[in-house]
């Protein structure tokens, strides 16, 4: 499949989410800040893997998917009186750069279901099911990445050891990391429904029952409240 220039990307997902509900001037500082990540690993020698990363891999699903992310992130982090600028610093990072070495069809696994019907080879499967962890050292290894990253990207799919899925979310793993996981997920049906309007009941029915802790409704609350169709959760 042919990729998207990164206009194209930053259009289109700037189209997807004020027509979700989102407010423009919101989605316009969250993607400056996303512009100023591009603009720092592409003027750091020290980041010049991740920078081939993003040359390597922009306008595909995977890049979509982590571009929207990180912007979903960003607005929805800092609804929380928890979040810093520091904070929101770490988890654009660490959006960005959770899925190195994946494919667009590797990607799309989201879960040990997904992984057992998927048609990936064993090697395939091997990196998705390491991918987290290998990508947390790769990324502790560079000083220049923020504080926080390294471990945002090792719990992104909800697992400690940053090897597998989780399908329930203990305490262990962090607020930042959870709005991650939830911001990640509504990206993808965001993705994945592009041609049609996103259900958010739906989708955040998905993620209850997919992430299984108290603490996903109340980020799913305050995401919802992040659109101007708020008050979907309140019940």
């Amino acid at each position: 499949a042919s990729f998207l220039s990164f206009e194209d990307v930053h259009k289109k997902t700037h189209t997807q989410m004020v027509k979700v509900g989102f407010n423009e001037s919101t989605v316009n500082l969250a993607m400056a800040s996303a512009s100023d990540l591009h603009n720092t690993v592409s003027n750091s020698q020290e980041l010049s893997r991740l920078l081939k990363f993003l040359k390597d891999t922009e306008g595909s699903f995977q890049y979509r998917l982590n571009y929207m992310t990180s912007i979903v992130s960003q607005i929805l982090i800092e609804k929380f009186s928890w979040s810093t600028p520091q904070i929101l610093k770490s988890a654009l990072y660490a959006s960005m750069f959770s899925d190195i070495g994946l494919n667009d069809e590797m990607v799309k696994i989201r879960s040990e279901k997904d992984m057992n019907r998927s048609n990936l080879s064993k090697k395939e499967k091997e990196k998705v099911y390491y991918h987290a962890i290998d990508n947390s050292n790769m990324l502790s290894d560079i000083p220049s990445i923020p504080d926080g990253v390294a471990s945002l990207v090792k719990q992104h799919h909800g697992q400690n050891s940053g090897v597998g899925f989780s399908s329930f979310i203990t305490n262990s793993i962090s607020n930042i990391a959870l709005c991650l996981m939830i911001s990640e997920e509504f990206s993808f049906q965001m993705l994945i429904e592009e041609e049609s309007e996103l259900d958010l009941i739906k989708f955040a029915d998905i993620c209850i029952k997919k992430f299984g802790s108290p603490r996903t409704k109340e980020i799913c609350c305050e995401l919802m409240k992040c659109l101007s169709r708020e008050g979907l959760l309140s019940a």
